[in-house]
């Protein structure tokens, strides 16, 4: 893969896991590049962001949601080839104040949003999810310490 002159040497991101007081995730009903999967909210930093700035802002863009960052959930590093790609930080969430309604916008960036819903453990089996998803192998309540993750990218 040729570098583009001045290209970042990777890109940094953060999102959360949304948790209700009784234990159900908020899940979007997101398509992204043709790929349409329930995921979670996040993107990348901005400038003059910190981490947990752009984790709180992107899950208040994609979400509608007000919420306060609990714990640090993991850090993955996104690899292509032998070139790290990307580096994302995710946190467990929790709405703040209690109720909120989320209201997901329309588009944010190369995303389309169709809808949102909340869901307990079991019923994310039924769903078309990312499947490097890590609420897959551990619920985000189970997490206690930072998770480190390497994906490689399948081109």
């Amino acid at each position: 893969m040729r570098e583009r002159p001045g290209a970042p040497l990777f890109q940094l991101g953060a999102g959360s896991y949304v948790l209700a007081p009784d234990g159900r995730m908020l899940l979007l009903d997101a398509e992204r590049l043709g790929e349409r999967y329930w995921s979670t909210p996040g993107g990348g930093i901005e400038a003059g962001e910190t981490i947990e700035q752009c984790a709180l802002r992107e899950t208040l863009e994609e979400t509608g949601l007000r919420v306060r960052l609990v714990r640090l959930l993991s850090i993955s590093e996104f690899w292509r080839g032998d070139r790290m790609d990307g580096v994302g930080f995710l946190f467990l969430a929790e709405p703040d104040p209690w109720p909120q309604q989320p209201s997901p916008p329309a588009r944010d960036g190369l995303s389309h949003f169709h809808g949102y819903g909340w869901f307990r453990r079991e019923e994310i089996a039924g769903l078309r999810v990312p499947p490097d998803e890590l609420y897959l192998r551990a619920w985000p309540t189970e997490i206690l310490t930072p998770l480190m993750h390497r994906f490689e990218a399948d081109d």
